[in-house]
């Protein structure tokens, strides 16, 4: 018996940019294209090329992990958000300083009050009320 020798075409793999890959990808899951329509208008010989890449790119921004196409917003109302954001962010930082100042002051008009007078205004925690106070309450209520 002969046998025949079949000579196989060897087909030399072909490679895609990225760009090119979400491009096809993004194509197809907006329906613009199905996939034998994109597989023969970019001549990409492989059936399975496109489903492949769906599925490694499905993790990509931009898409689920479906493969399908996320809603993005434009890119100019991310930038919009943030500085906004950051405007607040200043503004609060602004208003805490002066609050800190506020307090600040507050407790050094105490400390002065207290050197010059020789009284304590602060409240101690877990202070008694005096036997005056008890009185003076006592007299009101009447």
């Amino acid at each position: 018996m002969k046998k025949k020798n079949k000579e196989k075409k060897h087909i030399l793999p072909q490679y895609y940019s990225e760009a090119f890959k979400l491009k096809v990808i993004e194509e197809v899951l907006a329906g613009k294209l199905s996939k034998t329509e994109a597989n023969s208008l970019y001549g990409i010989s492989s059936k399975s090329a496109i489903l492949e890449w769906t599925r490694k790119y499905s993790g990509e921004k931009g898409f689920d992990k479906r493969g399908r196409i996320l809603k993005t917003e434009p890119p100019d109302s991310n930038s919009r958000k943030v500085a906004a954001q950051t405007k607040r962010i200043l503004e609060l930082e602004e208003l805490l300083r002066i609050e800190r100042l506020r307090v600040t002051l507050s407790n050094t008009m105490i400390d002065i009050a207290e050197e010059e007078f020789g009284i304590n205004i602060r409240k101690k925690s877990g202070a008694k009320q005096s036997k005056e106070s008890k009185q003076n309450e006592g007299k009101k209520k009447k």
